[in-house]
Parts: structure tokens; sequence; C-alpha cells
């Protein structure tokens, strides 16, 4: 005699295979006393297969559930099979994160918050987060915390009122804190994909704030709203240029940097956390920190104060005098110096250390002849000034003998 077979069941789980929960839990039934027996990887059951004691619970998106029912002196049955897809749920389903180690996603703030949409309302056509109802002077969020250094992305839209081009309601996002670009909205803008590089060690709170003025100046224009999906986080191994304190850590902070200049010049814990600093502030989605650490042109990047890397070798044809005038001080002149299409003094840089960093990057020399031989950084006195507008300015005073005829060159080193 054979053995009825299982009934296996989901109270959660529709006609169509799909589950709408977060959790979702299945039955498995037999008659009489039996034995049931059952495996997840689409597998055949046998009596080695698991047990089933209890209900089982899944978060997977899609599961197979096959099993038999086994009783003494009977024929086993026959393989009853249960599958079903489960639908993104949570906000970390919604955004994609699913199965990412280490991530949580909240979502909260005033009025409605952020829910579930699907299909054609999310980037990937599957879902997505959207924004609540809000009123004006308030904000609704959605917070990510990660365990960095790594890399995040996302897609990102919104539509709201906006004047003269400048959103008055729209989408912000925030790092740790801190406002990272603008705010988005208007009625025109499309999905957009935002990269960012995040350093450090330990939490990292990312949040998508979609906030109204606190002016009620206009009835909600567009669909008063904003979308986020598509978020993708990639830990890196190590953070690529760590946060330090004390000068012996130098060294290991720049080991596997590529531009032995860099490693030259950044000799101790003040200069370091100078150049970190502004490492940090030119990455983007093309130039993260692993970038900057594997460039070869890092050190002049840093040292002419940039306001992105260096994409190229420089020559002496991409320097030029833009200006030469007699300074106030009789005997000394000013110059004005640009590099092609590097902004001198463009980075968060303290005015010191530009200064102290330009004194080692731009060589200045003077000869009373132009016999290239003649030409000494020795014989004259450089004072670097403040960049103005992308360019080096510095303030030269020839020898004292330099008679009426003096002629200076400058080149990058």
């Amino acid at each position: 005699k054979t053995i009825s077979l299982p009934a296996i069941s989901s109270a959660q789980v529709d006609n169509g295979g799909e589950a709408d929960a977060s959790i979702v839990t299945v039955s498995i039934s037999a008659e009489g006393v039996t034995t049931v027996h059952y495996t997840l990887d689409g597998s055949t059951p046998t009596s080695e297969s698991p047990i089933y004691t209890a209900p089982l619970m899944f978060t997977d998106f899609a599961v197979t559930v096959k099993a038999i029912a086994v009783r003494d002196d009977y024929f086993d049955s026959d393989v009853a099979a249960f599958s079903f897809t489960r639908k993104p749920y949570t906000p970390v389903d919604c955004l994609g994160l699913y199965g990412v180690e280490g991530v949580t996603v909240t979502v909260g703030g005033d009025g409605e918050s952020w829910y579930r949409v699907e299909g054609a309302a999310a980037h990937d056509g599957v879902a997505g987060l959207r924004a609540g109802t809000i009123t004006h002077g308030q904000t609704n969020w959605v917070n990510m915390t990660v365990a960095g250094p790594g890399r995040l992305s996302f897609w990102w839209k919104a539509s709201s009122e906006a004047i003269r081009g400048k959103p008055k309601d729209g989408l912000t996002f925030f790092a740790d804190g801190e406002r990272i670009g603008n705010m988005i909205g208007g009625t025109t803008l499309d999905w957009a994909q935002v990269s960012f590089d995040v350093v450090g060690d330990g939490l990292h709170v990312f949040r998508w704030a979609y906030s109204k003025d606190a002016l009620d100046q206009a009835a909600n224009i567009g669909e008063d709203c904003a979308w986020l999906d598509d978020v993708v986080w990639t830990p890196y191994g190590a953070d690529p240029i760590p946060e330090i304190w004390m000068d012996e850590e130098v060294v290991s902070a720049l080991s596997g940097t590529a531009d032995v200049a860099l490693v030259a010049n950044v000799t101790n814990a003040v200069q370091y956390t100078a150049y970190r600093s502004w490492a940090l502030s030119v990455t983007n989605a093309t130039t993260t920190a692993q970038t900057i650490k594997e460039s070869t042109r890092t050190w002049l990047s840093y040292a002419f104060a940039t306001d992105a890397l260096i994409d190229k070798e420089l020559t002496s044809d991409d320097v030029k005098i833009e200006s030469f005038t007699p300074a106030s001080t009789d005997g000394k002149f000013e110059f004005t110096v640009s590099v092609k299409d590097v902004n001198i003094g463009g980075g968060p840089v303290t005015e010191a250390v530009l200064k102290e960093n330009l004194k080692k990057v731009l060589g200045i020399e003077g000869a009373k002849s132009l016999s290239s031989g003649a030409f000494s950084s020795d014989n004259i006195e450089i004072t670097f000034d403040t960049p103005v507008d992308g360019k080096a300015k510095f303030t030269v005073s020839p020898p004292a003998d330099a008679g009426n005829s003096f002629f200076m060159r400058v080149k990058v080193k």
C-alpha cells in the first residue's frame, strides 16, 4: 500500500505562487502516523533527507519545497512539490540589498513613510521605494547603515516644486550627517545614478531625505515625491586611505601607494592628515580612494591642491607665465603662473600647506644670461602667495648684482 501524497501549503502564497510578505511560513501535513522528509535544493527527497518537525520559514525570493511521506510497511508516497516567489517587501528588499551582509535600512520622519512601488514605477522594473505624502515644513527619509569602507551607488529621482530651476522641495543625500551634493527636484528630472566612495572604519549612516519648504508658495507641483532604487553597497577589504594619528603609522598608511613622490613628501602624521583631507574631497563617481592610491599623479594633484585628480603627465609646455610685473617693493617682481587644465588651489588645502607644497613642485630659476647652464634657483629669493583664479602667485627677488638684465623661468619639477 502507498501512503498518500503529503500536502504543502502557505497561507501567504496566492494562487499565482507569489507571496507578499517579509517572511513566508510553509507547512507540510500527511495522513496518519507518518514521517515526512523534505528538501529545499530541488532534489528528490529520500528517507535520508531532513525530517519535517515544524513549519518552515523563508526570507528567500524563490523557494521550492519537495516532500515525501514515509511509514513502516508502506510504500513511500510520491513526491509533493511547492514553489513560490516572494515579492520584495522590506525596504532592504525593495532597494535590492537583500542578502548583503551588515546592511540595515529603515524609513521614518514626518507624515507618510517611504513605501514600496513596483513595475514601471521602480528603476529596475521590479520594486523600489517612493517617498510618502508630507506637507510643508516636513521631511521623511530612508536611512541605511553599513560598516565601511566601501563604495555606494544608487539611482534616484524627484518630481517637485522648483523656482527658476532651483528646487524648493526635493530629495537630498547625506553621508554621516554631511550633505553630499545638492538637493534634486523639479518636474523634468529622470532617473540618475550617483556613486559615492566611503572611507574610514566603523559604522556609516546614509540618509535620503525628501523635504518640503516651510512656505506654502504654491500648490503641489509635479508628483510631489521622490524615488530611490538599485542601491549597491560594495565593501572594501581595507581603507585605501585610512585615518591615522601617529607618525609611525604613516608608512603603513601609504603602503601600496603608486606615487613614490607622495611617499617621499608625506612623512609625518600632520602632513598625512592634510593629504587625506584633500584626497577625500576629490573622490566622486569615477575617482575613488583606491583610484587615488593607485595613481602616479597623486602627489602633483595634492601639491597643487587641485579639485580633481590630474589625469595626464605634465610637461614644460603645460606651464605658462601669465603675468610678470614689478612688485610694490623695489627690486622684486610678482609672477602669476598657470598650469594647463589644473585648478591650482581649488581643493581644501590650508594656505600654509599649499605654499609649502608649491615650493616642492614649481621650479623657479634665474640667470644673468640665457645660457641654459646659467639658470639656478640658488641666486633668487622666492615667496609664494595665495593662488588666485586657479593660478599660482609668487614674488621673486633677483640678486643685488643682477644688473639691467635678468632672466627667469618656471617649470614643474
